[in-house]
């Protein structure tokens, strides 16, 4: 009678490591497949930020700056850091939607500073800068599928 209960335990035991294991292997999958997406994202964002240059082509020491897209994508919006006294933060906005500085010039069509050599010219309204202006940081904006995507590798610097 002990063999019979012998090879229940067995069995038993053989199916319940089974299913571990395959639990084991089902989140390992699921885990190393999340970050190989996360890395598709990644790698994604970088490329599609590759064709994105701006530049600034004229600061007039007050509150003037003006643009220049020399990349070949054209750029939707970009951010602007404003380093005096203090450290202000200003959305550019190159057309006439969406809310920030507008920005205005030859190199906008349809809403979008293209990449043909013309320059957009922005006038910062923020009430947080005072003082003399001595760096300006700017952060370009373009329309991904997924949404807008600020290319924080391709800033642009102008300092005084």
């Amino acid at each position: 009678m002990k063999r019979g209960d012998a090879s229940i335990v067995a069995t038993v035991l053989l199916i319940v490591s089974a299913i571990a294991i395959a639990l084991m292997v089902t989140t390992f999958s699921k885990q190393t497949g999340e970050q190989v997406s996360e890395k598709i994202i990644t790698m994604g964002s970088s490329v599609e930020c590759a064709d994105v240059r701006i530049s600034v082509t004229d600061f007039d020491g007050d509150r003037t700056v003006t643009l220049r897209n020399r990349g070949t994508l054209g750029i939707e919006k970009a951010v602007a850091r404003i380093y005096s006294d203090k450290i202000a933060t200003e959305n550019l906005v190159f057309g006439a939607v969406g809310e920030g500085t507008k920005c205005s010039g030859s190199g906008i069509v349809n809403n979008k500073l293209m990449p043909n050599g013309q320059d957009s010219i922005c006038r910062f309204g923020s009430g947080e800068i005072s003082g003399d202006i001595y760096k300006i940081e700017i952060i370009p904006i373009i329309e991904t599928e997924d949404g807008e995507l600020g290319c924080e590798d391709r800033i642009t610097t102008w300092t005084n």
